[in-house]
């Protein structure tokens, strides 16, 4: 999970940077459709890719195996709200998720409020997100789980999370907001394989896709609200108020990771 969520990082510090290098905001708004094109043409790339490269990935059955029959609409979705661990699981992404997408929405007009940053230094400062998030879940995520579980790695990623959104509110210069931007990404990167690779901990072998598919989807709703409110609070409350807003999110993600933790532990015990 974390080799690709490093893969990822990489997309997440190639794309911000080529966009900020192909914007040009002195030609209007046409300037800002550069970056469009290219997204685009990755897209259709990667939708190329696919087709010619993927394989199936279901592996055939063993001789005398019998599938499990498919379940009723919804059996799934009441199965994991029932499982103590993946519903936390669940509430854990859907509010962190929630809070960062709405601070990926409005981090680029902030920075242009507070410190009078261009298409430029945005990118460039998602570039370094995405290095950090490269070396984070390509390389230490998996040594810190091996040595301190998924769980206190869990929880060592929200906490930093959260010590780097209340940097950010309180920067008073640039290098305090990148520095805050910095600890938020690396909390970030060692919070989110960790969160699936508990999901999957948790579910049956020939579940775990479907239960997988449910959290994407929860993920996807926290990218829909997320964005909206924090867009919200800029406007109608402060350019700071989402950072405050998802700092506050995670105090009670921090309480529901603690009670995760014990019940794994009692599972295993």
């Amino acid at each position: 999970m974390g080799i690709m969520g490093s893969a990822f990082s990489l997309g997440f510090m190639v794309g911000p940077a080529l966009g900020g290098l192909l914007a040009r905001p002195e030609l209007g708004p046409t300037g800002f459709q550069i970056p469009l094109y290219a997204a685009a043409a990755f897209g259709l790339a990667s939708a190329l890719g696919v087709f010619l490269f993927m394989r199936e990935t279901i592996v055939p059955q063993a001789q005398g195996a019998v599938r499990p029959p498919p379940q009723p609409r919804g059996a799934v979705l009441r199965q994991a709200l029932a499982d103590p661990v993946i519903l936390r699981v669940f509430l854990i992404s859907f509010v962190t998720i929630s809070g960062f997408a709405g601070i990926e929405a409005t981090y680029g007009l902030w920075t242009e409020v507070r410190f009078g940053w261009g298409p430029q230094e945005i990118g460039l400062a998602f570039m370094l997100a995405g290095v950090i998030g490269v070396v984070a879940q390509g390389s230490l995520t998996g040594l810190l789980v091996r040595r301190y579980g998924e769980g206190r790695v869990l929880l060592a990623g929200l906490c930093l999370m959260f010590a780097g959104m209340v940097t950010q509110f309180a920067a008073l210069g640039w290098p305090m907001a990148v520095v805050g931007l910095a600890i938020v990404v690396f909390g970030q990167s060692i919070t989110f394989p960790n969160l699936v690779a508990l999901i999957s901990m948790a579910t049956p072998s020939e579940r775990q896709g479907e239960v997988l598919g449910l959290n994407m989807s929860n993920n996807a709703l926290a990218r829909i609200g997320g964005p909206v409110l924090a867009g919200q609070l800029f406007s109608l409350v402060a350019p700071g108020a989402p950072f405050a807003l998802t700092a506050l999110l995670i105090l009670p993600a921090i309480w529901l990771c603690l009670q995760i933790m014990t019940k794994v532990a009692d599972r295993r015990a």
